[in-house]
Formats: structure tokens, sequence, C-alpha cells
């Protein structure tokens, strides 16, 4: 599924609920919603180089370094 996102949809404008955060990183920008209303947006590899809620959210799932 998230080849054909890659590929079928690469020059439109996806919006997608993950559950598997690992799968973001295949997205050019990422929406942290908190209590209805956006707490951060970035670009994935920004957001995990320096303190962020998404950085938070990918060290609570143990995955890694990127």
């Amino acid at each position: 599924m998230h080849r054909l996102i890659r590929t079928k949809f690469q020059e439109r404008t996806v919006i997608a609920i993950l559950h598997q955060l690992q799968a973001v990183l295949d997205f050019d920008l990422v929406v942290i919603m908190a209590d209805g209303e956006i707490a951060e947006l970035g670009r994935p590899a920004e957001l995990l180089k320096g303190k962020s809620m998404f950085r938070e959210l990918w060290d609570a799932g143990n995955l890694g370094n990127v």
C-alpha cells in the first residue's frame, strides 16, 4: 500500500492517518495534533533531529535512529 501511494500519488496531496510511525518518513510533512489543534508541524527528518513531539513518539516506539 505504501509503495502504491509513493508511486501513483507522487504529484498529489495525500492526507494519511498512520498507525505505523515508520511510514511517516515517506511523507513530506508531519502534523501532530493534540486536543484537536495542531501542536507541531514539520518535515519528518527535521523533526527527528531535535527535541520535538514527533521525536518523543519515535523514541517511545523504540524505532531507533534514522
